[in-house]
């Protein structure tokens, strides 16, 4: 009897804990974000409109007492109204999505959403003053879904990310209707700074052997998902050619020298000369 007594004075005691850890953990996503925030150059940011958002979305990430003292408060299913392109997976829950696609935010600010334990997906492309180490990112590690195409000042070897063993899964998001959605993850480091072999991220399941262009030509496809991925330098003497990022099944940056020595030897030999 003394045991059937205990047992749910245990239960019960665990559930102030669990609470307590989710509050501790939303406060550390609230913290990183208001660091990003902090860090971030938003002279540009908010020219035109991206993913349906007008503005600078940073210039909601703040706590006010008309409002939402966090991103997971009022409005934290929805993309467009609290802590605007951030959205959490309840209310006082945990960040789970933020997009900033194009809105021309820079500085380094990888090392704070590197800080979000909990996100799924997370949107920076086509910010080109926006920068980073990849090994910045490896504390997001239930990331599914990672977009950092066209960012040139990111930077760092590829396989840090095989350190986040969820890319490119499936994940399940809020919809802001009262509902949930699910999509598939996805990675794209198009015209990044990032380098090196690929084979690590191919070997996650969630991204698979066939993760990726292999030409260059196939990585101008604009019509698939591939011209996103990255742009290989397998064939060295397009390296320097436009949309080509220095990433590839090797580093391509010696090829590419060797091959520019190459041609300039070329050029001064006695048999060039004569023709």
């Amino acid at each position: 009897m003394g045991a059937m007594r205990t047992a749910p004075c245990l239960v019960l005691g665990l559930m102030p804990l669990a609470a307590a850890q989710m509050a501790a953990s939303g406060a550390e996503d609230t913290s990183a974000l208001r660091g990003a925030k902090a860090a971030a150059d938003t002279s540009a940011c908010g020219i035109g409109e991206s993913l349906g958002v007008e503005g600078c979305p940073l210039d909601s990430w703040r706590g006010r007492q008309d409002g939402p003292t966090g991103p997971c408060g009022e409005g934290y299913d929805d993309v467009f109204t609290g802590w605007v392109s951030v959205k959490c997976d309840g209310p006082d829950g945990r960040v789970v999505w933020v997009g900033l696609v194009g809105k021309h935010v820079g500085g380094n600010l990888l090392p704070f959403f590197g800080r979000l334990g909990a996100l799924l997906v997370l949107q920076l492309a086509s910010n080109p003053a926006l920068s980073g180490k990849l090994t910045d990112l490896v504390g997001a590690t239930e990331l599914r879904y990672l977009d950092l195409h066209d960012c040139p000042l990111v930077v760092g070897d590829v396989a840090a990310l095989a350190a986040l063993v969820h890319l490119g899964e499936e994940y399940t998001l809020p919809d802001g209707y009262g509902g949930t959605s699910t999509s598939t993850g996805r990675l794209h480091l198009r015209s990044t700074g990032v380098h090196g072999p690929v084979a690590a991220l191919r070997a996650l399941p969630g991204l698979g052997s066939d993760w990726g262009p292999d030409c260059v030509t196939c990585s101008k496809d604009y019509s698939s998902w591939a011209s996103f991925t990255f742009t290989p330098c397998s064939a060295f003497q397009g390296c320097g050619a436009l949309f080509l990022a220095p990433i590839a099944v090797t580093n391509p940056e010696p090829l590419f020298n060797a091959f520019t020595r190459a041609v300039s030897r070329r050029a001064r030999s006695p048999l060039m000369s004569q023709s």
